[in-house]
């Protein structure tokens, strides 16, 4: 028997020899939202337990300062840490009373733990003392702190010892834990639940190029976890609903989402998720935010063939950011619309202001005369139109004065057209139920006939004239 008791003695001796000590830690628990949200966290914790003596040291003020690492470093990663400077602290009390405790005794302002010794209170030089009880510091991580450098979910950890021994305060030494949830978090941060863009001149669809149009603003995501940015839309189809309030509908697929970030890749949107960038996950990174612009294109031919026309064109964009690991979702809608104001224009060159027809051979009186002129009008309507033509007079003048000779001599057609009319001043159809177009040229024709050049023999010489109006009658 005496062999076996001596074993278990050098045994117990040993396992009390190797066990190791685990410091007292003070836990500060920071909520997820403060970091998401760059709010200041503040606290309040008990770190020292007064001991026997209550007298202050004289001329002695008592100081923290770090004990190795002068970072937090992550205790499951160690690459990782955060500047001590980012936790301050100030005394609160002492056995339950508020600090300072006397007169002539100052309590320092916030610090942070640091290699060099720092005050957390300054008592009278040479007498004064303290309540027993808990030694209670207030705790603070400042907002900008969130934006300036990078929370890992985990804990992490620095070593802090103080200047006074246990019979005054305990522990001597000890680790202050910072607690970042390990629960993982997305969040937008900005939300644009609608986007609305107008297109107010012609010029939009001469400009030629790729059309690009804001999707939803300045985005920015905070996320304490890798993610994946996902886009869809809610339908296969854009609606389009005319000034008039018929519905039609465009492919989706005409639209692409893309962004001058280089993690995002541009996607053709359809009613299925797509992942904006597979290759390169928005990490965990400094601020705990990332920030982006997201695009609509459309395609040059796209936008003149398919978003020429006047309506209203909606869509919307669904967006998830996904963690990598497809625990944590978070989704943002925008109700995406481009409105196209009715939009016409007519145009004349230079050098198809004037008309003219001379009357100096019998063959022209006898036959009338027809004039083309080439490429005379250029226009542009982007809903179903009518082009009408009139005079400003019912009879053409003669050295600014009314003559008899009537406006209705003139005749005036397009070119290739079914319609010709005779001129008046009242509006008449030269096209009717025209499509949509941009920029079409048109010949126009222009006739006197052979009885109406008859009607003017006789007449007196001169130089007759007669303006001419053109325009639109909206459908």
């Amino acid at each position: 028997m005496r062999p076996s008791r001596k074993y278990i003695l050098i045994m117990g001796w040993l396992l009390s020899f190797w066990a190791p000590t685990v410091a007292q830690q003070v836990r500060i628990e920071v909520p997820i939202s403060n970091v998401i949200n760059k709010m200041e966290f503040s606290t309040t914790l008990n770190v020292l337990q007064t001991g026997a003596d209550d007298q202050w040291i004289n001329k002695k003020n008592p100081s923290f300062e770090v004990r190795g690492n002068t970072n937090f470093t992550h205790t499951s990663r160690p690459s990782a840490s955060l500047p001590a400077s980012i936790l301050l602290w100030q005394l609160e009390s002492i056995g339950g009373t508020p600090a300072p405790f006397r007169s002539q005794e100052r309590l320092p302002s916030f610090k942070w733990f640091s290699t060099s010794p720092k005050n957390w209170y300054e008592p009278h030089a040479t007498k004064g003392h303290f309540n027993p009880g808990n030694v209670a510091f207030r705790f603070k991580i400042p907002a900008k702190a969130f934006e300036e450098n990078t929370f890992i979910p985990g804990e992490y950890a620095l070593e802090v010892t103080h200047n006074y021994d246990a019979s005054y305060f305990s522990p001597v030494s000890f680790q202050v834990i910072l607690v970042i949830p390990s629960a993982q978090s997305i969040d937008w941060v900005t939300k644009t639940p609608i986007t609305y863009h107008e297109i107010s001149s012609l010029d939009r669809y001469r400009m030629g190029g790729t059309q690009i149009f804001d999707a939803v603003g300045a985005a920015e995501i905070a996320n304490t976890t890798n993610f994946n940015l996902l886009a869809k839309t809610n339908t296969a189809t854009i609606q389009r609903t005319s000034p008039s309030g018929v519905v039609a509908y465009r492919p989706v697929s005409l639209v692409s989402l893309g962004s001058a970030h280089p993690n995002i890749q541009t996607t053709t949107l359809s009613d299925t998720w797509k992942n904006l960038n597979p290759a390169t996950p928005f990490k965990v990174e400094r601020g705990n935010k990332h920030q982006f612009n997201l695009e609509l294109t459309i395609s040059e031919n796209d936008f003149k063939t398919h978003f020429f026309e006047a309506g209203t064109y909606k869509l919307q964009l669904n967006l998830d950011a996904k963690s990598t690991d497809h625990t944590v979702s978070a989704v943002h809608n925008t109700d995406f619309s481009i409105e196209v104001l009715p939009l016409s224009e007519i145009t004349i060159p230079p050098a198809g202001n004037n008309i003219n027809f001379e009357f100096n051979t019998p063959a022209h009186y006898q036959n009338g005369q027809t004039k083309l002129i080439p490429n005379q009008l250029k226009i542009s309507n982007n809903k179903p139109y009518e082009l009408c033509v009139k005079s400003d007079n019912s009879y053409l003048r003669l050295s600014g004065d009314s003559s008899d000779v009537p406006a209705s001599i003139l005749q005036v057609g397009i070119a290739g057209g079914s319609q010709k009319v005779t001129l008046t001043n009242s509006c008449q159809n030269i096209i009717t139920d025209g499509a949509p177009v941009l920029d079409k040229d048109l010949d126009m024709i222009y006739t006197i006939s052979a009885r109406g050049a008859q009607s003017l023999v006789g007449k007196e010489k001169g130089t007759y004239s007669i303006n001419i109006m053109y325009s639109f009658t909206a459908l």
